[in-house]
């Protein structure tokens, strides 16, 4: 009804609105309209990919070492510039946090080697500096040391855990401040624990306007996305339990796109 707006209804909630926490679906795609990772998939390919905040990348021979060089001239929603230690502070963050239920198992298995799969050891945490080891700046380059070749790597940084975050705003927001006491503090937070839950400064091509959790999300425009501009002004996502409440929304032009049943897909 209105082509400046795109409403989505679904029977479902965002989770969270940290990249580093999430792994249901919702919040994902919510996060992937919010942040930017390092690459992109490549249209519907699996196996392709394309520049995002980083513009070019190489792996090494032995597939051990990741490197991107990280785009100039791109800002958070609050106008911070984004910069390669931001990048790095957003993948030690992930780690250090490690929300049990979480997907950073993703990282650290190529990281710290096959079969590692948390930060939590029987003699207590992995230390702060192998976890600061794993991903270095390099002048306008980020690496990542891999403990062994791992094939999904590039996969798992273009999805929505590969978001990078602005450093000092998160730390502003009570979050990890690089010292071992903040990593021992905020390491497997309570559900819907982390500092930056409710709240998020991407540098995505939307903003989020507000968040009612069991209601629904707005997301506004980013007029000043480095990328291509969004298609639409405000992107509205409605919590509609009922599917023939959501079925009607559609036909009536209430909704742009619904979640469909299984069973109701015919």
């Amino acid at each position: 009804k209105n082509p400046n707006v795109f409403v989505y209804a679904c029977p479902f909630d965002i989770a969270s609105l940290d990249p580093a926490y999430v792994y249901d679906t919702e919040s994902a795609g919510q996060i992937q309209n919010i942040y930017d990772t390092l690459i992109e998939f490549d249209g519907n390919s699996t196996t392709e990919f394309v520049p995002s905040l980083a513009t070019e990348w190489t792996i090494s021979e032995d597939g051990k070492t990741y490197r991107f060089k990280i785009r100039d001239g791109v800002t958070f929603h609050n106008g911070n510039p984004l910069t390669p230690e931001d990048v790095e502070y957003s993948f030690e963050r992930g780690m250090v946090q490690d929300y049990a239920l979480g997907p950073q198992w993703m990282f650290f298995e190529p990281l710290f080697g096959l079969g590692i799969y948390t930060s939590r050891t029987e003699d207590g945490l992995i230390p702060l500096e192998e976890i600061k080891s794993k991903v270095e700046v390099d002048g306008q380059w980020i690496q990542f040391n891999l403990a062994t070749p791992y094939e999904p790597f590039l996969q798992i940084l273009a999805s929505s855990w590969g978001s990078v975050v602005d450093m000092d705003w998160c730390i502003q927001n009570g979050d990890w401040n690089g010292t071992q006491e903040s990593y021992e503090a905020l390491n497997d937070p309570a559900p819907s624990g982390s500092p930056i839950n409710s709240i998020e400064n991407g540098s995505g091509p939307f903003e989020l306007e507000s968040w009612e959790p069991g209601i629904g999300l707005t997301l506004i425009r980013n007029d000043d996305y480095w990328g291509e501009p969004a298609s639409f002004e405000r992107v509205f996502m409605q919590v509609i339990d009922e599917w023939g409440t959501r079925k009607l929304m559609l036909e009536l032009g209430d909704a742009d796109c619904v979640l469909v049943p299984f069973e109701q897909i015919q």
